[in-house]
């Protein structure tokens, strides 16, 4: 089983995601990768035994934070991808 790593900032947990390997850098050496859907990244942090407030995209470069309070809207929403049949 993998244990996902949780970043600190003061007294917020977040989530790390990374939109690729180059965006790890390093810190992904030390680390199982997964490659997986952001809903199930979003299930992961919500179901951490930290309180995670949120996710953190590509944290050591461009960072974006996705806070939990939008999780449930995100899931909602419609894929802009088309499915091929």
């Amino acid at each position: 089983m993998t244990v996902p790593d949780i970043l600190q900032n003061g007294d917020n947990f977040f989530f790390p995601v990374f939109t690729s390997d180059e965006e790890m850098g390093e810190y992904g050496e030390h680390f199982s990768k997964i490659q997986s859907h952001f809903l199930e990244a979003m299930n992961l942090a919500r179901n951490n035994e930290k309180n995670v407030c949120g996710i953190v995209i590509n944290a050591f470069s461009e960072s974006f934070v996705i806070p939990i309070e939008l999780f449930d809207i995100i899931a909602e929403m419609d894929s802009s991808i088309e499915r091929k049949e």
